[in-house]
């Protein structure tokens, strides 16, 4: 099975004979591609839905993982015992909902447990739940996919709070060295200019005008120490 440049992202991140939870499986893709190299020692693939639990019953008896990955309804982690597992792969979801999954789960401040995810929108928000709520940010990584851009967080707890400066909030630590990063970088440059834009046609000069000022200062900060490297 080739996995999509999401997928393949998330799949090197997974700790060889790790316990793994996917949550949001959908076609139960990346389960199948961990089974099948027999890269993990136990695999859950959950989603809150009836609908992409069957599509992902159907992948699994057609690939013939049926036996050999745990498939559950499950609204986030609230099916899955903590004793499980030891990598959560949260992907194709909102940085919002991720973030509400994380906030729901009993166990997820556990420092043992290594938390990979990869928010579709919102990343600002994750990235602020994360940082206010001790979550340390141990990888970001961007990946391009069919005409977009995504980030992929690695992530575990160690309940240290940190500053997120508006910079942090746009790009995180992305620094520019790929060509995804750039891409993923650019664009986000490109959101904050079309809101100072609009800021000005408003006459705005309140506090969101000074982070979005601030946000784009210290990218193109990032961009040039990166061009001059």
């Amino acid at each position: 099975m080739v996995l999509s440049p999401k997928l393949q992202k998330l799949y090197d991140l997974v700790p060889d004979g790790a316990k793994v939870v996917d949550v949001g499986t959908d076609h139960a893709f990346l389960p199948i591609a961990l089974y099948k190299n027999k890269k993990a020692s136990h695999i859950i693939a959950c989603d809150i839905a009836e609908k992409p639990l069957n599509f992902a019953k159907k992948h699994l008896r057609e690939s013939g993982c049926w036996d050999g990955v745990s498939l559950r309804q499950s609204d986030g982690l609230q099916a899955v015992g903590r004793e499980e597992i030891d990598t959560v792969v949260i992907a194709g979801m909102g940085g919002e909902v991720i973030a509400g999954i994380m906030q729901r789960c009993t166990y997820a401040k556990d420092a043992s447990l290594l938390w990979l995810l990869q928010p579709m929108t919102s990343a600002g928000q994750l990235r602020t739940y994360l940082y206010e709520n001790g979550f340390a940010v141990l990888s970001e990584t961007a990946v391009y996919e069919k005409d977009r851009v995504y980030t992929i967080m690695s992530v575990r707890y160690d309940a240290k709070k940190r500053h997120l400066s508006p910079g942090g909030y746009f790009i995180g630590s992305l620094t520019g060295k790929t060509t995804a990063e750039q891409r993923y970088i650019q664009k986000k440059l490109s959101l904050i200019a079309s809101c100072l834009k609009e800021f000005e046609q408003l006459s705005d000069t309140g506090e969101q005008v000074s982070f979005y000022k601030e946000a784009q200062r210290e990218i193109l900060a990032v961009t040039e120490k990166n061009h001059g490297s």
